[in-house]
């Protein structure tokens, strides 16, 4: 609704790639770290922004090594590739390159194998700034605070994929930036088995 949006991007805000309904279906809408962190929350019931310990979790579980998992900037071989959206609908065509362990360069293409579907969305810095790089990357908040500048920048983590990497970035972006959101289920253990008579129609997890 209309009471999401803040021009200043100071509070819990969302906008459209260059404020235009034309990209809304495609790329949906990128939100400030603020709305993350609203307490009217942006994701349905059962369902959360993750954390920086959800993003490591899910770049584990597709190969990423635990040495390089708490890194910044680039990690990883082909997991950002697993991500993302295969083919060139949507993506600017170019080599997606990674080093792999004895500093040789190796380039695959986007498998998609997760179906995560990670699309170009860009970001935009708020209204007064613009938006960029539709078409060559995408851009995740986490629900986790990094830290506050000695300039009074206040950050959060986030996540990037971009056009010519394979890899996945672990970035800490100004929380005034506009990023894109996926939310994940809230993992509630009980009983699956319908038949059974303690099923638990919440649960999303056997216990």
């Amino acid at each position: 609704s209309n009471e999401w949006v803040d021009d200043s991007f100071s509070g819990g805000a969302y906008t459209l790639y260059n404020n235009d309904d034309i990209y809304f279906i495609t790329y949906g809408n990128l939100y400030s770290w603020y709305a993350v962190n609203d307490s009217r929350g942006i994701c349905m019931d059962g369902w959360r922004v993750p954390s920086d310990d959800d993003w490591k979790d899910l770049e584990t579980y597709l190969g990423m090594s635990t040495a390089e998992v708490n890194d910044v900037g680039s990690r990883g071989l082909d997991e950002g590739a697993k991500l993302k959206e295969s083919g060139y609908s949507h993506w600017i065509e170019d080599s997606e390159c990674y080093n792999d362990q004895l500093g040789a360069v190796e380039c695959i293409e986007a498998t998609n194998e997760t179906e995560f579907t990670a699309v170009p969305n860009g970001y935009c810095f708020g209204h007064t700034f613009g938006c960029q790089s539709l078409g060559s990357s995408s851009h995740f908040w986490s629900s986790t605070y990094s830290e506050t500048t000695d300039t009074g920048d206040e950050k959060a983590w986030s996540r990037i994929l971009n056009k010519y990497s394979a890899q996945i970035d672990r970035y800490s972006a100004k929380k005034n930036y506009a990023f894109a959101v996926r939310c994940v289920q809230d993992v509630v253990e009980g009983c699956m088995d319908m038949n059974a008579c303690n099923y638990d129609i919440d649960a999303t997890e056997d216990d």
